[in-house]
């Protein structure tokens, strides 16, 4: 059941991203860091997020798919949406 909502999710955002405008452009996103830090067997992680430009005609929602994997063998697929609050 989550295999079945995770992908109808990503269909969604891909569905979508044609309606996206070209003020602000699509980003690729590279994490690295720790997995467990505060535990006795930490492991490395690193992953990957492509952030589609902002839809306008939805209050500049940003569709994100991507990917994280552990060095204990673990992985996280996921895919759903941003929304950028400028503080300056």
């Amino acid at each position: 059941m989550k295999f079945k909502s995770l992908v109808t999710t990503g269909l969604i955002c891909f569905a979508l991203s044609p309606l996206a405008y070209a003020e602000q452009s699509s980003a690729l996103a590279i994490s690295v860091g720790a997995f467990d830090a505060l535990d006795d067997d930490t492991a490395g992680e690193v992953g990957i997020e492509y952030r589609f430009a902002p839809m306008e005609s939805f209050y500049n929602i940003i569709p994100v798919v991507g990917v994280a994997a552990n060095t204990d063998g673990g992985y996280w697929v996921h895919s759903g949406i941003r929304y950028d609050i400028n503080l300056s």
